[in-house]
């Protein structure tokens, strides 16, 4: 990939992303995202194995409805798309809401691998009152929503992932545990990616590769010592 030359050196660009960045999450009330801290998520996955990509919800900005009130309905989506590499692209294994989300009967948690419609769907819910009366995210800048899991793509393949609400036909809401029911708004999305690299070796594996190697070599050198004892000497002849 070129840029145009215009003077100013690449590092300076992802600079300003990455303050303008920075600026949005610090100015939304509420962000979610694929890390705890609101960060861009870079994971990895070796090949041939799976990874459990996270969804959080974060409170920010002087804002405390998350702390006091918690969750009352939770609703999430995560798209993703080839992104780079191979054409290989990393795919949903299974989809896992926070344990947290008593009403089991409304929950749904879903997924589609169909061309161009590439997503994951979470839905949690409370019972209100819930039993215990423990609500996700009360007393915590944030909570878990539940997580999703992809099987490795082909190795190098990068796979974009990217945050929304919930995009099933009945959707849920992010509702706080309150009589009113507020909404979660405003809201910044944080997605990331997934790159699949290649597979390490076990430790033991590598051990014991070191030790056949090893124990090559001693045989070898073992060997030329050997014929070197029994090789007959030759005198030269006179002159």
């Amino acid at each position: 990939m070129s840029f145009p030359k215009t003077g100013i050196p690449v590092l300076s660009l992802m600079g300003i992303y990455l303050q303008f960045w920075m600026s949005l999450v610090a100015q939304a009330d509420f962000v979610m995202s694929l890390t705890q801290d609101g960060s861009v998520g870079a994971f990895t996955v070796q090949s041939g194995g799976a990874s459990s990509i996270p969804i959080f919800l974060l409170q920010t900005n002087g804002e405390n409805r998350l702390r006091t009130q918690g969750l009352f309905s939770s609703g999430a989506t995560l798209a993703y798309s080839a992104g780079g590499g191979n054409s290989g692209n990393a795919s949903i294994r299974s989809v896992a809401l926070a344990p947290h989300w008593t009403n089991t009967s409304l929950n749904y948690t879903g997924f589609d691998n169909s061309v161009g419609n590439q997503f994951a769907v979470l839905e949690g819910l409370i019972t209100r009152p819930a039993q215990p009366p423990v609500t996700p995210g009360i007393n915590t800048q944030s909570v878990l929503l539940g997580s999703v899991t992809f099987s490795a793509g082909s190795v190098g393949n990068v796979t974009n992932l990217n945050l929304s609400l919930d995009q099933n036909v009945s959707k849920i809401n992010l509702l706080f545990n309150n009589s009113t029911g507020d909404e979660v708004t405003p809201i910044t999305f944080v997605g990331g990616s997934l790159q699949t690299i290649s597979a390490v070796p076990e430790p033991s594996s590598m051990v014991l590769a070191a030790i056949g190697f090893g124990y090559f070599v001693r045989m070898v050198r073992s060997g030329r010592k050997t014929t070197a004892k029994n090789s007959p000497s030759r005198t030269p002849p006179a002159l």
